[in-house]
């Protein structure tokens, strides 16, 4: 095979990303008897059973349930969530989230996760786009490259204390075949390059998590299987291409590796399965027995010893709402898929959509949690929820936010996350204190901050440096995924001695772009290693 370029950058990568974390009970997703979902016609009681205390979690004993989250400092104060903590079996959180969480919060995740026995899924892509399409014909820097990128990512997990039980790769096989998602290109690799790439990736997770164990998510419905069509008409008939011919070359590649997947986890939206959902080739997909296509695969799967699990959930009323339909349609894909014949191994309760608004209280009805409850209380109790009687006049239950205008760091971080160049990042005697080790250090805001800009006019930050300096910048982007375009920047050019604290003063209301609803902050407080102490950050008038 031919040698990279990066070949030497790599091992030198993969050496510093190594770890020596292990997990110490590998075995704990081993092959088990098949579980019937088929629930028992049973109301659910006024008082529930006593859950499973946290501490004697049985994965294997009873049925298990993951549960997705976004934002873990959600789920730190566990009375919101009692029955749902005590009886869930695995979190799920997207790689982005995690890295949206500030660093007070990621510890205290780490520690609910290390006390409870919960484990901690993370998903993923598992291979890059942008990777794939600069490195194709080269499977070991797509798949180790994507992989070293990724691992990164969990270092300020690693360093709270926690290591990830699960990968979850999210359509890795397509970012390969079809970068971008453009549909409208022909292939770029066959599956069994894109297989290769994605065994070279599996093993550079293993270099740092020796013990991690891979499942594989196709976006099952938008492929064609076994020359049957795809739901929605993409590259063409079949969408992003046949799975079985990609499962088959998958799985192939990585045992003849030596790595394997532990399972596959369908994501296939309840909408989808009962043919509900508007298609763009509806005439020729609408004699496809969609239920039967998943319990085909699921049987496939189980042929290759894998474990297979579905993702519950439905797309329109979680783009849509009402809280109470996602709900309804979430409890009855559970109900449908085991009437059906259907068996998971697993069930998965995720979404991506703004409904459920809010994952706690579980009290609080269709939150996550509450679904996740009601979902436990069946699949572990056989307490069957009642869907006669679920108010959809219920709307969204919205997050319990408030809108920040000062940052005093008396002694949490307050969602401030660190970004670039800083090694370490805390609270210190009322200060936050930054330790910056490159030339472009920079942190973010906590995300979707709504600040309405007409409302403030200045900026005030405190700052004292440990070495004498100029100049620090200011940026400000939108709410959603981080957008600081060079165009939404203050820069301060004033002369800072050591040792002494400074007051800055930015004039908001001059910037052409301060208007509107802003969404994120983001400071560049020096451009070379340096300590840096911020007393305090606020937004006035």
């Amino acid at each position: 095979m031919r040698k990279p370029a990066w070949s030497i950058l790599i091992v030198f990568l993969s050496i510093l990303l190594t770890g020596c974390y292990h997990t110490t009970d590998s075995d704990i997703l081993s092959e088990t008897p098949a579980i019937s979902t088929t629930p028992k016609r049973i109301a659910v009681p006024s008082n529930s059973p006593s859950p499973t205390p946290a501490v004697k979690r049985d994965i294997e004993g009873t049925f298990r349930v993951w549960m997705s989250l976004n934002h873990p400092g959600e789920l730190l104060d566990t009375t919101t969530w009692k029955y749902v903590y005590e009886n869930v079996d695995t979190l799920q959180i997207r790689i982005y989230d995690l890295n949206e969480t500030d660093s007070d919060d990621l510890f205290d995740f780490a520690a609910l996760l290390n006390s409870s026995g919960i484990r901690l899924s993370i998903e993923c892509e598992g291979l890059d786009y942008t990777i794939c399409e600069n490195y194709k014909g080269d499977p070991e820097s797509i798949g180790r490259l994507s992989a070293m990128q990724e691992v990164a990512q969990l270092e300020r997990l690693r360093k709270a204390g926690y290591k990830p039980d699960y990968v979850m790769f999210d359509h890795p096989v397509t970012r390969a075949v079809f970068p971008y998602e453009d549909f409208k290109q022909m292939p770029q690799v066959t599956y069994a390059e894109a297989a290769e790439a994605l065994e070279y990736c599996m093993k550079c997770w293993r270099e740092t998590y020796p013990d991690i164990q891979f499942f594989y998510c196709p976006n099952f419905p938008n492929h064609g299987w076994k020359g049957g069509f795809a739901y929605w008409y993409l590259h063409d008939e079949y969408g992003r291409g046949d799975f079985y011919e990609e499962l088959q070359a998958v799985l192939q590649v990585t045992r003849e590796g030596g790595v394997e997947f532990e399972g596959l986890i369908c994501d296939n939206p309840y909408d989808y399965i009962t043919g509900k959902m508007n298609s763009n080739q509806k005439n020729i997909s609408k004699g496809i027995n969609w239920f039967e296509r998943v319990m085909d695969l699921e049987q496939e799967v189980r042929n290759a010893g894998l474990q297979f699990a579905l993702i519950y959930n439905s797309d329109q009323p979680g783009m849509k709402g009402p809280a109470g339909s996602y709900y309804l349609d979430t409890l009855k894909f559970i109900n449908e898929y085991a009437e059906e014949g259907g068996v998971t191994d697993f069930a998965v309760i995720e979404s991506w959509y703004p409904y459920p608004a809010a994952w706690v209280p579980e009290d609080a009805p269709y939150t996550m949690t509450n679904l996740t409850r009601d979902v436990i209380r069946q699949l572990k109790y056989d307490q069957i929820a009642d869907l006669e009687n679920v108010d959809m006049s219920v709307g969204a239950v919205p997050r319990d936010t408030m809108r920040t205008d000062q940052w005093q760091f008396d002694s949490r971080v307050e969602g401030w996350i660190e970004q670039n160049d800083i090694t370490e990042m805390r609270c210190e005697k009322g200060t936050l204190y930054i330790n910056c080790t490159g030339s472009d250090p920079y942190l973010f805001s906590a995300p979707d901050l709504h600040i309405p800009a007409d409302q403030y006019s200045r900026l005030l930050i405190r700052i004292k440096y440990s070495d004498s300096l100029t100049g620090l910048q200011v940026f400000f982007g939108p709410n959603g995924p981080p957008d600081f375009s060079a165009d939404r920047c203050y820069t301060v050019s004033d002369d800072f001695s050591a040792g002494e604290y400074a007051d800055i003063m930015i004039d908001l209301s001059s910037h052409p772009l301060w208007k509107g609803d802003i969404g994120r902050l983001r400071i560049d407080p020096a451009s070379q290693p340096c300590d840096v102490w911020i007393d305090s950050i606020i937004l006035e008038p």
